[in-house]
C-alpha cells in the first residue's frame, strides 16, 4: 500500500476502524446527524404559532428544565413556551455543534431573540446548550434541559440593573488577571 492509491486505501481502512471501535456504522452516523438536524429544525421553527411541533418532538411525559423552571409533561411545556413566546417578535438559533451518543444529544447554540418591551426590541444574543434524551415508547424527547447564563440574558439587559451587573462582572474579572 504505497503511493497515492495505498494512502487512499489506508485512509479508508483507518476510517472504518475508527467507526467500528466507536461502535458506529456509517448508516448510524447518518442517523445521528439526522437527530441533530431534527433538534435544530425544532428550535428554529418553534414559536407561538407552531406550538403543535411540540407534539411531534416531545413525549407526553417529558421532563423539562431551564434556569427558570422545572416541569413535567408536554402540555405544561407547551403552556410555558406559549407564555414565553407571547412577546417574542423573532427568534433564531445558530448551532455551533452537537454531540450525540445512543439516545442522548447535546447541542451548542447562540440564540438571537427580539421581544416587545425588552431592550427596545433590539436583538439579544445568548449562548447556551441543550441536553436532550430520547426514549420511552414514543422514541421522542423524554428529557430536555437548557443551560444558559440567566444574568447575561435578563439582568444585563435591564437598563439600570444591567449596568450594575456589567460593572460588577468587569470588577470581578480583574481578579482573575492578577
Amino acid at each position: 500500500m504505497t503511493g497515492k492509491n495505498g494512502r487512499k486505501t489506508a485512509g479508508i481502512i483507518f476510517f472504518m476502524l475508527v467507526f467500528v471501535a466507536a461502535g458506529h456504522s456509517p448508516g448510524e452516523e447518518q442517523a445521528m446527524s439526522n437527530r441533530l438536524k431534527e433538534i435544530e429544525s425544532l428550535f428554529n421553527n418553534f414559536n407561538s404559532k407552531t406550538l403543535h411541533l411540540a407534539d411531534e418532538f416531545y413525549d407526553p411525559d417529558v421532563v423539562f428544565q431551564d434556569p427558570i423552571v422545572e416541569l413535567k409533561g408536554r402540555d405544561r411545556l407547551k403552556a410555558y413556551y406559549a407564555d414565553m413566546y407571547e412577546n417574542v417578535t423573532s427568534i433564531r438559533f445558530d448551532f455551533s455543534g452537537g454531540i450525540e451518543k445512543d439516545e442522548e444529544a447535546v447541542v451548542f447554540w447562540t440564540m438571537e431573540v427580539r421581544a416587545k418591551g425588552f431592550k427596545g426590541g433590539e436583538p439579544v444574543l445568548l449562548d447556551g446548550s441543550s441536553h436532550i434524551k430520547f426514549g420511552g415508547e414514543s422514541g421522542k424527547a423524554v428529557y430536555h434541559r437548557d443551560y444558559f447564563d440567566m444574568g447575561a440574558f435578563v439582568y444585563e439587559n435591564i437598563p439600570v440593573l444591567g449596568s450594575i451587573v456589567r460593572y460588577t462582572k468587569k470588577r470581578l474579572s480583574k481578579h482573575g488577571q492578577e
